[in-house]
């Protein structure tokens, strides 16, 4: 019955835990938007719009361009259906561009060609040749496309972005059911003879000037920040850009500071106590020499006082019979008077 209970408590540890982990997590949340083909192409000089908002996302307008050779997905304002009316964002990350769930390939390069990382397409990082752009501070992406991407837009069933303007992430899913047909119609526009009608002159075009804050000196290293220049707001929302993106790099100037400064204290002291391991390597070596030195001092003292004592006894016995020879001279002074006084070595 004891077995039963713990058994019983391990399954229901077990099954609580499993449920924990299958349970969403508030900081991680994903917003599915999905633009069918209720939602109209509009043909513009030479390019098809498809516009549509969703009730999961009522304050964003989802423009979708295509003029042949870029497709452009735009957010607008949502208080007009008006592709000129943009958002502008901070940090605008695009995660992933999908047909049917896979990835296109064409977006696997940019991301392997960024600047700086490839894990998702970053806000104002250049691509190589520009084959994607992330405009986000215009509120647009940009993807240029190949035969083979736009093959699959034309036989594909749903086109999907994964983009992230704030913490959530947005899929927006077009239907790709009426792509084809756009493309023939957009191309059939293009190649139709122009008629002209008995109207007015259209009036010119607004040409839209674009100014640069700059950064300050010493800072020539932050890409200057790009605004309307008839815009207030779009030259205070330029410097403010400016101002944190300067902030940022002097915090990381201040970093690197710290970091050289720590290196090279490192490096004198590495360098200091080398010095001072060699010194007392030197010292240890002369205090051993000095004892080597000492030592055989003392063992030759020792062994000329063995000699010394061996050859007094060979000599000491010549001398008792009153001889003397010439290997004991050097120690004539030892030998009784009468044997000095006969010493004719």
């Amino acid at each position: 019955m004891q077995k039963f209970k713990i058994l019983l408590i391990g399954l229901l540890l077990i099954s609580t835990q499993l449920l924990a982990r299958t349970e969403s997590n508030p900081f991680s949340k994903t917003l599915d938007i999905n633009i069918g083909v209720d939602a109209v192409w509009n043909y513009q000089a030479g390019t098809a719009i498809k516009s549509a908002k969703s009730k999961q996302d009522p304050d964003t307008y989802y423009h979708l361009r295509f003029d042949g050779r870029l497709l452009r997905l735009v957010f607008g304002e949502a208080n007009q259906n008006d592709i000129t009316k943009v958002k502008h964002f901070e940090q605008l990350a695009i995660d992933d561009v999908q047909i049917d769930g896979v990835r296109l390939p064409l977006f696997q390069w940019c991301l392997n060609h960024q600047e700086r990382h490839s894990r998702f397409l970053q806000q104002d990082l250049s691509v190589e040749k520009n084959i994607c752009m992330n405009q986000g501070g215009n509120g647009a992406f940009v993807i240029t496309l190949n035969q083979d991407t736009l093959d699959a837009l034309e036989t594909g069933k749903m086109l999907s972005f994964f983009v992230k303007p704030f913490r959530t992430t947005i899929v927006i899913n077009f239907s790709l059911s009426d792509f084809a047909g756009m493309v023939v119609k957009l191309a059939a526009r293009k190649t139709a003879p122009v008629v002209a009608a008995p109207i007015a002159a259209a009036p010119a075009k607004t040409v839209v000037r674009v100014c640069l804050v700059n950064p300050p000196a010493g800072f020539e290293m932050i890409k200057a920040v790009e605004y309307t220049c008839d815009s207030v707001s779009d030259e205070v929302a330029a410097n403010n850009k400016m101002a944190k993106r300067v902030g940022i790099a002097r915090e990381q100037q201040k970093k690197e500071a710290v970091e050289k400064e720590r290196k090279l204290q490192a490096e004198l002291a590495a360098k200091q106590k080398a010095e001072q391991e060699k010194q007392l390597l030197e010292q240890k070596k002369k205090e051993e020499e000095a004892a080597l030195l000492a030592a055989s001092q003392l063992k030759r003292q020792e062994l000329n006082a063995e000699i010394t004592t061996k050859m007094l006894g060979v000599c000491g016995k010549m001398w008792a019979m009153g001889e003397h020879r010439c290997y004991c001279q050097k120690y004539i002074d030892k030998a009784p008077e009468d044997i000095r006084a006969n010493s004719k070595c």
